[in-house]
């Protein structure tokens, strides 16, 4: 079948910040949300969403490498059509920088929202996929749900709860 993009928002998000003088590159990009299902004979409809990194050129930041994943873990969603489901993709990206010559591993993801168990797969799949290294590790993301129902292990803490005020740094 042939495939048809009706809408990318990055190149666009990217060619607004040049622009106004403020180029980005983007780095790691993975898949964040997206899945097809057969809307008649051989048609189907496809949403991709996706997750990246933006460094901004010339700042202090120099990309060293970058890696990106697909979960295998993965949620599928019942359409009511004859038995069809709807395969929920996701993944997680990472990009190993040196921030004023410091290293430092920054990983963005978006793991499952409707499925308590599979989203705790996806963390622990993210987390084995950039625990290789010995340096300071940034995790950020969407990952549809408060520190206390993510369960990251001893030695990870949610930026938010260092502060104060209200806000929400989970959806």
């Amino acid at each position: 079948g042939v495939e048809q993009v009706l809408a990318d928002f990055l190149p666009t998000l990217l060619d607004a910040f040049a622009a106004v003088g403020c180029p980005y590159d983007a780095h790691a990009r993975s898949a964040a949300f997206g899945g097809s299902m057969p809307v008649s004979g051989t048609e189907q409809v496809a949403l991709a969403g996706a997750n990246v990194t933006l460094v901004r050129r010339g700042g202090p930041v120099r990309v060293l490498g970058e890696a990106t994943g697909p979960f295998r873990a993965g949620h599928r969603v019942v359409t009511g059509i004859d038995g069809v489901t709807f395969p929920i993709r996701r993944g997680w990206g990472r990009v190993d920088v040196r921030v004023d010559g410091r290293p430092l591993r920054f990983v963005n993801t978006h793991t499952e929202a409707w499925d308590g168990p599979v989203r705790d797969a996806q963390r622990d799949e993210v987390l084995a996929a950039t625990a290789d290294v010995d340096v300071p590790v940034v995790l950020v993301g969407d990952l549809n749900a408060g520190p206390e129902a993510v369960g990251m292990p001893g030695g990870w803490t949610d930026a938010w709860t260092r502060g104060t005020g209200d806000g929400f740094t989970n959806g």
